[in-house]
């Protein structure tokens, strides 16, 4: 799954997919962004994502078990998913 895939998959407000999609089209358009930041409202939402899911990595360290076994079905998830692709 690409990026535009994921985004079309996700539910998030209407002028921040519009924000994410300008910035994939001025990367289509430039060979390099440069050291510009990105839109305010992009900004916006990665830093309030940050501070929701802070708690998360806390969580992983706190059961290291717990984790490595998550680790083991995501991957096996995703060779299931690539070897379904290929066939």
């Amino acid at each position: 799954m690409n990026m535009l895939e994921c985004l079309e998959a996700t539910s998030i407000a209407p002028d921040l997919r519009a924000a994410i999609l300008d910035l994939v089209q001025v990367k289509k358009q430039t060979r390099e962004m440069g050291e510009a930041p990105p839109p305010m409202l992009v900004q916006s939402f990665l830093r309030d994502a940050f501070q929701r899911y802070s708690e998360l990595s806390r969580e992983f360290r706190r059961d290291a078990d717990g984790d490595q076994r998550a680790q083991h079905l995501a991957d096996k998830f995703y060779v299931q998913e690539v070897l379904q692709r290929d066939s």
